[in-house]
């Protein structure tokens, strides 16, 4: 059978624009597009597992006083009743998935913090990452240890979020940095080793020799989660749009929250 030599060029051609089309297509360089596919990319991952109104208004009610005028028994009920969501997602599959997406997009940011402040698409983005992480931690963890060890408040782990700022009231870059990366290491190496059969067996330990190691690592993990939250505020006050202030607020406060 001959074919055509028409057809056979229209083939060719088409496949050398589909070729040609894929390479256009994916060969953005650091630019402001590629971060808007990127950050699109994580904020749709982000929210097929976690509900961020319910996180973002967790975050932001979290520690502030309820208005004592207008309808304040409707908001303590809508308040208490976001907070059980929150919970209930936070000791949830879906909640371990958030997170580790989230430390997926703080790993890019990461490599990239140099131009990162240029994109207009990644504050939103750092915002919702930064709310997935503390408000898992602060309902997952903490409740999960009070429950099987009854180590008390959180007060009690002494966490002081001014030791990442200096006396100017900046973050102290390289500091935060190195605690964000550490928390992303550790959810990816847990996540690596969640299926691991040659994890170790805390049957055998006391109650007590148990209830110390488990009160070192929840430790170290609360002191990661607070350089998370000050490196993406670091990363966001030094951002030139108009909508970072808002976001640069929404993270103070929660820096504030462990005061």
């Amino acid at each position: 059978c001959i074919r055509d030599s028409s057809s056979i060029d229209e083939d060719t051609l088409n496949k050398y624009s589909e070729i040609r089309s894929q390479v256009l297509l994916n060969n953005y360089g650091p630019t402001n597009a590629c971060w808007a596919n990127l950050s699109f990319f994580y904020v749709g991952l982000f929210t097929l597992y976690a509900d961020i109104t319910s996180l973002s208004k967790f975050a932001t009610e979290y520690n502030k006083p309820l208005s004592t005028k207008f309808h304040q028994d409707l908001k303590e009920l809508e308040h208490e009743r976001n907070i059980v969501l929150v919970e209930q997602w936070a000791r949830s599959s879906n909640a371990e998935i958030a997170v580790i997406e989230a430390c997926k997009y703080f790993t890019l940011v990461y490599k990239h913090e140099e131009t990162i402040n240029t994109y207009s698409h990644v504050p939103p983005s750092v915002l919702i990452a930064t709310m997935i992480i503390w408000c898992f931690e602060k309902k997952n963890c903490f409740y999960d240890l009070e429950r099987k060890l009854k180590i008390g408040s959180r007060e009690q782990l002494n966490l002081k979020p001014s030791k990442y700022f200096d006396r100017k009231g900046d973050v102290i870059h390289s500091l935060a940095r190195e605690q964000a990366h550490n928390y992303c290491e550790l959810i990816a190496k847990q996540a690596n080793d969640r299926d691991d059969d040659s994890q170790t067996d805390d049957d055998g330990k006391d109650l007590k020799s148990l209830k110390i190691q488990k009160i070192k690592e929840y430790k170290k993990r609360q002191e990661y989660t607070v350089g998370v939250v000050c490196y993406g505020l670091d990363l966001i006050r030094h951002c030139k749009w108009p909508h970072s202030i808002d976001i640069v607020e929404k993270l103070e406060h929660i820096v504030k929250s462990y005061d």
